[in-house]
Order: structure tokens, then C-alpha cells, then sequence
């Protein structure tokens, strides 16, 4: 139960090619083509042809983890949220990364502890560790040709949620 699209933002390298490969492949996956306009434009045109009910911005540079999606669910269900986030770990070319130990902890937050993380950085601002529920983001588009666009956004996705589920599993690199 899984929708997968891959945006093409007009990239002048073999991406394009290689996304159309990955969608031949795999009927969960599709490839949407389109002019660059930038990573904001690409995430509202995926938004948009999009038709599941829940949503996840995964950018080009990130692996997510064989789990992330399942335990992302599996919180936001189980904890009746609107929102579920995970830890991270930044991984640079070259570098061999150890096997993370995690307990699978998760606390929920409601909006306006949710908002006060935010602000403080304890939730990260950034959009590509967490699942969303589709009725809390509908209507918010990512701003065009800003940088940190998801800082915007994240508080107003942030604002329209009732419950978010932080779990320490860290399901990217």
C-alpha cells in the first residue's frame, strides 16, 4: 500500500532516465517530468499528483531505512496522531556508518508542545523525517524559491495538527 513519485525537476543528467527505469520496474512507483522550478516546486507537484492518505517528502540525498515507513505508521496509528517524526544521521561519502541501537521510544506531543519543539529544535524543522497524515497538509504548499522552505511550512503544518508522535528510531541517513 505504497505510492512512490519521483520528480524530475528538469535535470540535465541520466535522472530522468533513471527514474522512468525505476517506474517500469515497480507499479508503485511513477515519474512525474516537469520544467525546474526548484525543490519546492517539485515537492508541491508530487503533492499534488499524489492520491494516498498519508504523505512523506523523501529528497534525493536521503536513505531512508527498510522500516521508516512502517514505524512512522505504526506511531502515528497507534498514537492517534497527525504527525510521526524519527532521528536521523548525517552520512558523508566514503564514511562507514555503525549499526544504530535504538528502543523504539516514542512520546507524543500535543500542538502546543509540538509548537515549543519546534521552536526549540528539539522537532526538527525539516520535512524528510516524518509521515504526515494527508488532511493536516492538504492546501499548504512548500514556498518557491526559498531556502529552508520547510521551516515555513513545518509551522503551519505543525499549527493544524493535533497530535504529533516523536520516536527515537532513526530511520535516515
Amino acid at each position: 500500500n505504497l505510492e512512490i513519485i519521483l520528480v524530475d525537476d528538469g535535470s540535465p543528467d541520466h535522472c530522468p532516465q533513471m527514474c522512468d527505469e525505476w517506474a517500469k520496474k515497480d507499479a508503485r512507483i511513477r515519474a512525474l517530468h516537469k520544467e525546474n522550478g526548484g525543490l519546492s516546486d517539485a515537492r508541491n507537484a508530487g503533492f499534488t499528483v499524489s492520491t494516498g492518505d498519508f504523505i512523506s517528502f523523501i529528497d534525493s540525498d536521503d536513505w531512508i531505512e527498510p522500516d521508516f515507513f512502517r514505524i512512522l505508521y505504526e506511531a502515528l496509528i497507534a498514537n492517534d496522531c497527525d504527525i510521526s517524526a524519527c532521528n536521523y544521521r548525517k552520512a558523508f561519502e566514503g564514511q562507514a556508518l555503525p549499526p544504530v541501537e535504538s528502543s523504539y521510544q516514542c512520546s507524543v506531543l500535543n500542538q502546543n508542545d509540538a509548537m515549543s519543539a519546534l521552536i526549540d529544535n528539539r522537532l526538527q524543522q525539516v520535512v524528510w523525517n516524518k509521515l504526515y497524515r494527508r488532511s493536516v497538509v492538504e492546501g499548504i504548499l512548500f514556498a518557491k524559491g526559498k531556502y529552508h522552505e520547510d521551516e515555513f511550512w513545518s509551522y503551519q503544518v505543525i499549527g493544524r495538527s493535533k497530535k504529533v508522535a516523536v520516536t527515537d528510531y532513526v530511520g535516515l541517513n
